[in-house]
C-alpha cells in the first residue's frame, strides 16, 4: 500500500461521505468589534457559508490562511499597522476548523524593519510552514520558516528570478510550491518556487494581466485549478486565475470580502462519524471500515489509484489519517 500525505488521507476519506475536500475562506476583521468569520466557499456558485466567528482585538487584519497538514489547523497572520515594524507587528493565528478554537501568539525573529508579511504555506517537500516577508519597500523578497510558535527561521534571500511574492500556495495535484507576483511590473507573475530554503528561485507559469485587485492564492488539489481572493471590481468574490483572465465565480453573499483561502479536508469529516456510529477513537472507525468492506460496493472505489484493496490497509490508512 503507498503511503499517504495526511490530505491526501483525508481527501480519500471523504469518499466514505462527501465527495470533495472543502475550500475555506476567511473574511476581513470588523475594525471595531475584532470579529472575522470562517466560512467554506462553494466552487460553483462563490457562496460562502459561515462555519463560526472569530474575534481578536479590534484593530487586526485577517490575512492570508494556509491548511497545516500535520496539524489539520488553519493557520493565518494577522496584521496591526499601528505598531512598529517586526514582531510587534504580526501575530500568527491557528484555528481549528471543526471546533473553531482559535490561539493565537506574537511573531519572533522577524527582522526589525519587517513591514509586510505576505505568503504562507505549507509545502510537504520540507515538511515546514512557509512565508515570505519584506521592508518598508513593500516587496516580499525573503522566504523563511515560520514555526507554530510564530518563531521565524532559515531567512534566505534573495530570490532569483523575482522581485516580490505577495502569495504562496502547495499544488498538491503537481506536488510542487507556487508563488505570485499579481500586482508585479515584470514578468513572471504566477510561477513555481523552487528550492526554497537552500537557493531559492523561480520557475514561470503565466503572466495573467497586472492586478492590484487580487491577493491570497488556493490550488484545488483535485484539478490543479488556481483560485485568489479579490477586492476592488472583484469585490466579495474569489477568482479562477487563468493566463488570459480573472474570472469571478460568484458573489459570496456576505457583507465583507474573503481576504484568505485555502483547502483542506472536509470541515466535518470526523464529526460526522461520532453520530449515528458512535465512533470515538481509531478502533471504533477501524471496526467501522470492516462492516462497510463487507456491505458496502463503494469499497471497490478506494482500490485505484490508491492501492487500497484489503481491510488491512483501510486500517492503516485510517491510523496515518488520525495521526496526521
Amino acid at each position: 500500500m503507498r503511503r499517504l500525505t495526511a490530505f491526501a488521507a483525508a481527501t480519500l476519506g471523504t469518499t466514505l461521505g462527501s465527495a470533495q475536500p472543502t475550500f475555506y475562506g476567511l473574511t476581513t476583521a470588523d475594525l471595531a468589534s475584532g470579529a472575522a468569520t470562517v466560512a467554506t466557499i462553494d466552487l460553483a456558485t462563490g457562496l460562502a457559508t459561515p462555519l463560526f466567528d472569530i474575534a481578536f482585538t479590534p484593530g487586526l487584519r485577517t490575512g492570508s490562511i494556509e491548511f497545516h497538514d500535520p496539524t489539520g489547523l488553519l493557520v493565518s497572520r494577522f496584521r496591526d499597522d499601528s505598531a512598529p515594524e517586526g514582531d510587534a507587528r504580526f501575530t500568527f493565528v491557528t484555528i481549528d476548523p471543526i471546533s473553531g478554537d482559535t490561539t493565537t501568539v506574537q511573531f519572533s525573529g522577524l527582522p526589525s524593519n519587517t513591514a509586510t508579511l505576505e505568503g504562507l504555506a505549507y509545502d510537504p517537500a520540507v515538511d515546514e510552514l512557509l512565508i515570505t516577508y519584506g521592508d518598508a519597500t513593500l516587496e516580499s523578497m525573503t522566504i523563511a520558516v515560520l514555526g507554530l510558535d510564530g518563531s521565524v527561521s532559515n531567512s534566505v534571500s534573495p530570490i532569483a528570478g523575482v522581485t516580490d511574492i505577495d502569495s504562496l500556495a502547495h499544488d498538491d495535484f503537481e506536488g510542487r510550491l507556487e508563488g505570485s507576483d499579481f500586482n508585479g511590473l515584470a514578468s513572471p507573475r504566477y510561477f513555481v518556487v523552487n528550492d526554497p530554503l537552500t537557493t531559492p528561485g523561480v520557475t514561470p507559469l503565466f503572466d495573467t494581466v497586472r492586478s492590484n485587485n487580487v491577493g491570497d492564492i488556493a490550488i484545488d488539489p483535485r484539478s490543479g485549478d488556481l483560485f485568489a481572493t479579490g477586492f476592488g471590481p472583484f469585490d466579495r468574490n474569489v477568482v479562477k486565475v487563468k493566463p488570459e483572465a480573472y474570472d469571478p465565480i460568484g458573489d459570496n453573499g456576505l457583507d465583507r470580502n474573503i481576504v484568505g483561502i485555502a483547502f483542506g479536508p472536509d470541515a466535518a469529516g470526523k464529526a460526522d462519524l461520532v453520530a449515528p456510529f458512535g465512533i470515538v477513537s481509531q478502533a471504533d472507525v477501524a471496526a467501522f471500515i470492516t462492516l462497510f468492506f463487507n456491505n458496502d460496493p463503494r469499497a471497490a472505489a478506494l482500490a485505484p489509484p490508491l492501492d487500497i484493496v484489503s481491510q488491512a490497509d483501510v486500517a492503516e490508512f485510517v491510523s496515518l489519517f488520525f495521526a496526521g
